[in-house]
């Protein structure tokens, strides 16, 4: 007999907004605390995931429109790895092809596309950052 509950996955996902006037970094770096302590991330992983996003942070500000208020983060806890989406409605910009590749931030993978008017960068990160 199949089930499809059997077949759900199951994973654990963070998601918050940075405000780009109130710069709201610390209590997002709380919440993402507690899903890199709930994933059991390490805080090596955890440190470069911060750099990563407060890099993109100051990126989109750059380029940013009248309309831009916030930088959109996803966080989702694969079964081989951690997945940071990160959307903005700025500019579009490529930071993969501009400096941000995988590799410079220590990730298995990093893809952009510009689409719907939002810049959306994807990074993935294997479990632990030594397996690139």
């Amino acid at each position: 007999m199949f089930s499809m509950v059997d077949k759900m996955p199951s994973y654990i996902k963070f998601e918050c907004s940075i405000d780009y006037d109130q710069h709201n970094f610390d209590e997002m770096k709380k919440k993402m605390k507690l899903f890199a302590d709930t994933c059991e991330m390490s805080d090596e992983m955890s440190s470069k995931m911060y750099s990563t996003i407060q890099t993109l942070f100051n990126n989109a500000q750059e380029r940013r429109s009248s309309q831009l208020k916030y930088l959109d983060i996803s966080l989702c806890e694969l079964d081989d790895g951690i997945q940071m989406t990160i959307k903005d409605c700025g500019r579009p910009f490529d930071p993969v092809h501009n400096g941000m590749d995988a590799a410079s931030v220590g990730a298995r993978s990093a893809t952009y596309r510009y689409m719907f008017t939002m810049n959306v960068t994807t990074i993935v990160w294997n479990k632990t950052l030594n397996q690139t």
